[in-house]
């Protein structure tokens, strides 16, 4: 199911039936910024409306800045919606050149009522591809593995048949208790290269600032979107972005074979959403 309409979010938003959204996943105007785009909205109404219509165990996810972002945390809190996590996007390049402090983060705030957020694995690749030192250091410790016979032996018989052997005693200078047990090191990395690792709570994809695929001053790129969506949502979801702008969200959440319902004030940008979500949808046939 794809739902996308053109106009205000407040009336819009009437049409959807009470708790039947499993996860608000958007980038509202974050309010102080120098662009026609970024306009103040009935934020009383607009959580209203997002209490009202999300399932008790959904969550909200949006991206913001400054103090209205702080703001929305303390009035969605009001509503009983309890920190989750908070995540930081990572740029990799400054917003503007012309800032006192370079700007290369955006916040990204995760609630919910009743909700537990997913343990989602990342490919070892997408997760470790701007940290060389930490990727040079992991092949090191499985070269050291493979030369240490007790080591090589581990790790075969995890490739070959999955078995584990873990042991009782420290992580990184912590000692732990009795209970608590770990696998070897160097086939923990392995296991990583391999299966991936969790999700982390800073998130590195390069902000775009190709012409060619910039449509919108403010968009995310699709695969942080995806990274976003897996954490508050599963398979044939209903996920809706009240502010969609040029539809990243939306074509990540078809992407991720989610159902998505996406509104958008501004005529020009809607029009672009829907090109873009309905060739996600050809695409994926």
């Amino acid at each position: 199911m794809i739902d996308l309409k053109q106009g205000d979010c407040l009336e819009l938003m009437k049409d959807i039936p009470d708790k039947s959204v499993d996860a608000v996943v958007t980038d509202p105007p974050y309010e102080y910024l120098n662009h026609r785009l970024d306009k103040h909205f009935d934020e009383t109404t607009v959580f209203r409306e997002w209490n009202r219509i999300m399932k008790d165990d959904g969550f909200i996810l949006f991206f913001g800045r400054g103090e209205s972002f702080h703001r929305w945390n303390y009035l969605l809190n009001k509503k009983g919606w309890n920190f989750k996590e908070e995540v930081i996007w990572n740029k990799r390049r400054t917003s503007s050149p012309m800032l006192p402090i370079g700007r290369v983060h955006e916040m990204i705030s995760i609630l919910s009522k009743n909700g537990k957020v997913n343990k989602v694995k990342v490919p070892y690749i997408k997760k470790n591809k701007y940290d060389l030192k930490k990727i040079n250091d992991d092949i090191s410790r499985i070269s050291s593995a493979i030369n240490n016979p007790k080591e090589l032996k581990m790790i075969q018989d995890y490739l070959s048949e999955g078995q584990l052997e873990y042991y009782r005693g420290s992580v990184d200078g912590i000692v732990l208790s009795g209970k608590v047990k770990v696998a070897n090191a160097g086939l923990n990395v392995l296991r990583g290269v391999v299966n991936g690792k969790n999700e982390q709570d800073i998130i590195s994809e390069v902000s775009i600032r190709n012409r060619k695929k910039q449509f919108h001053p403010t968009q995310k790129p699709i695969s942080l979107m995806q990274r976003l969506i897996k954490l508050v949502s599963n398979d044939s979801d209903i996920i809706f972005d009240p502010f969609m702008g040029s539809g990243s969200t939306g074509v990540a959440a078809v992407n991720l074979n989610r159902d998505f319902i996406g509104y958008e004030l501004e005529q020009d940008y809607f029009d672009i959403a829907t090109k873009r979500i309905n060739k996600a949808i050809e695409d994926h046939k």
